[in-house]
């Protein structure tokens, strides 16, 4: 049974709630995995408040996201061509369907919650927006990413270090 890398990337798409995807990175592939639940450590705000209520509420959010996050990369290690046969949820996106893929910083017009990159992939069917939105995982996408898909991404975002915060920009 092959185990790949992977991390946890959400979309956000219009008229629809969230949906949160585990990406396991094949050695031709690219398979989405969709995780149970939306409760990402995006929806905890920025818990700058100075109410009491409101920040009890964040830290709650911030600790269902983090536990949520951990239950959906246990629930979906395990053989993703199994998984992505098992159920409609979970797609393959085979990396000569990908046109180009960008990692962007966040931006200050766009995105929901904290996060630390954008991630645009572009295929015949369309264009998808991803939000990669822990440090982990954008580390893995910086690891794994660029082997996969070679001149098909281009990488405008740089790690985060020690927890340091990526500061949004414009869009462009």
């Amino acid at each position: 049974m092959p185990v790949y890398p992977g991390f946890v990337v959400r979309s956000y798409r219009n008229f629809a709630p969230a949906r949160m995807f585990r990406v396991s990175v094949g050695p031709d592939a690219l398979y989405f995995l969709r995780a149970p639940g939306i409760i990402g450590a995006a929806d905890a705000g920025t818990g700058h408040s100075l109410d009491p209520g409101q920040l009890a509420v964040a830290a709650i959010f911030r600790w269902l996201g983090r536990r949520n996050i951990e239950k959906a990369r246990a629930e979906l290690d395990g053989d993703p061509e199994e998984l992505v046969r098992s159920s409609r949820k979970h797609f393959k996106l085979l990396v000569d369907e990908m046109i180009e893929s960008r990692l962007d910083p966040p931006s200050m017009l766009s995105g929901h919650g904290f996060y630390y990159s954008r991630w645009q992939v572009v295929t015949p069917s369309g264009n998808t927006t991803y939000q990669i939105e822990d440090a982990e995982s954008l580390n893995a996408a910086l690891d794994h990413l660029p082997g996969l898909l070679g001149p098909r991404l281009a990488v405008n975002v740089e790690r985060p270090h020690g927890g340091e915060r990526v500061r949004p920009r414009l869009m462009g």
